[in-house]
């Protein structure tokens, strides 16, 4: 006759299966819990790096748009310039023979016969004339009206030579008077202010 004796503890095999349940249940929870914040932070990183590709994008965007606004305006800038020197060139052009004109104008009323004007160069402190004439007394004559006029402060020794023709050719160089040269810059910025408006 055999009697089999069971030694082991009641409710400890339920007690021993409780205990792994549980220990399952927190190990799964612990790696759901892994899980799910190795998801929230690879989905905001992703988010981050998206979100900044397009700021980068955009910035990317905005400064080339000011590079090509920068080059327009440069461009204008540019061709503003050449326009403005342009206007300067002509104003100049026109205002270096203003006062020249005004003089032959002036000179016509005591030019001796037999004698001609080529060229007249004229600045603020100076003045060269330059012309033909069929006898040497007619330049001489020239140069006392010249001296003997409110224009001219002094004249130096004309160069008068005797041409093939049998013309005298001259040269006549003048300084101007003070309050003449005072005169001519006033009547230079006069007509450079009207042309200027003018041009506006």
């Amino acid at each position: 006759m055999v009697v089999k004796l069971d030694l082991r503890i009641p409710g400890r095999e339920l007690k021993n299966k409780n205990e792994m349940s549980s220990g399952h249940l927190i190990l799964f929870s612990l790696v759901a819990l892994f899980f799910i914040s190795s998801f929230l932070v690879i989905t905001v990183s992703t988010w981050r790096t998206v979100s900044l590709n397009y700021k980068r994008t955009e910035l990317l965007n905005e400064s080339i748009a000011l590079n090509n606004k920068l080059t327009i305006m440069d461009k204008e800038f540019s061709r503003l310039t050449a326009r403005n020197g342009a206007m300067e060139s002509k104003i100049d052009f026109i205002l270096d023979d203003v006062p020249s004109i005004e003089f032959l104008s002036y000179l016509v009323s005591f030019l001796p016969d037999g004698l001609s004007i080529e060229s007249v160069n004229m600045t603020t402190t100076e003045l060269t004339i330059i012309g033909k004439s069929r006898k040497e007394e007619t330049v001489l004559a020239l140069i006392t009206s010249l001296n003997s006029s409110n224009i001219v402060e002094s004249v130096e020794l004309p160069s008068i030579t005797l041409g093939a023709n049998g013309m005298f050719s001259y040269t006549l160089n003048c300084r101007l008077m003070s309050m003449l040269r005072i005169k001519l810059n006033e009547i230079k910025n006069d007509n450079i202010t009207s042309l200027k408006d003018y041009s506006l």
